[in-house]
């Protein structure tokens, strides 16, 4: 049986991603149940720290409303609730910045202790953000997020130097997924059987976890 693989490729600061939450969920769902059938499929879930460091991109009064304006767009496909919380205190708070760097380290925190446990961690971080309303560009909200999640304190330590390498390689293999199905964007879903790779369309199903 040849091996299949579903990726999805993320940005836990990206509103695309969170109104796509349930999607992801449904697939990791999916995998579960087909393994317990004896499918030989397995599950990817991968931070791509798109908009960390270098890419980071200062909120201001003038990108503000853009990212409001497309925030309502995806609430109103997806039904996933942007709060007035973050938008006062996200999108007009002060010295906010768009910068995923350490929500990425704890994706692979996270990850490390175990993939359904990185699933269940980016959903804590997106409520934090979108609902919440807290910065989670922030290594304190990063921090608190693995905390609720019972993550031991040593396991989050942002310094080590194993982790910052793990992060970036997710980084790197993250671009090659993108690539394989000539994709820019997050989230990007792929289903890769053997050596062929299909960008799964999911546009249509915001909202419908159950039809995708």
């Amino acid at each position: 049986m040849t091996p299949t693989r579903l990726t999805v490729v993320y940005d836990a600061l990206c509103g695309w991603c969170y109104g796509a939450y349930p999607l992801i969920a449904a697939c990791a769902a999916y995998v579960e149940q087909q393994q317990a059938v004896g499918q030989n499929l397995s599950f990817e879930l991968l931070h791509a720290g798109m908009f960390a460091d270098d890419h980071a991109t200062q909120i201001n009064r003038y990108n503000a409303d853009q990212y409001w304006h497309y925030d309502q767009r995806i609430q109103s496909l997806s039904q996933q609730p942007f709060s007035q919380t973050y938008y006062d205190q996200v999108l007009h708070g002060e010295d906010v910045w768009l910068n995923s760097a350490y929500s990425l380290l704890g994706a692979v925190i996270a990850d490390a202790v175990s993939p359904a446990m990185h699933l269940v961690y980016l959903q804590q971080i997106q409520q934090m953000r979108y609902v919440d309303g807290l910065d989670t560009a922030k290594a304190s909200v990063v921090l608190a997020a693995l905390s609720s999640l019972s993550i031991p304190a040593e396991l989050a330590d942002f310094r080590q130097p194993a982790l910052i390498r793990v992060a970036q390689h997710w980084q790197s293999q993250a671009q090659d997924r993108l690539n394989d199905v000539k994709s820019q964007a997050v989230p990007t879903f792929i289903l890769k059987q053997g050596d062929q790779a299909q960008h799964l369309l999911h546009h249509a199903d915001y909202g419908q976890p159950a039809q995708f």
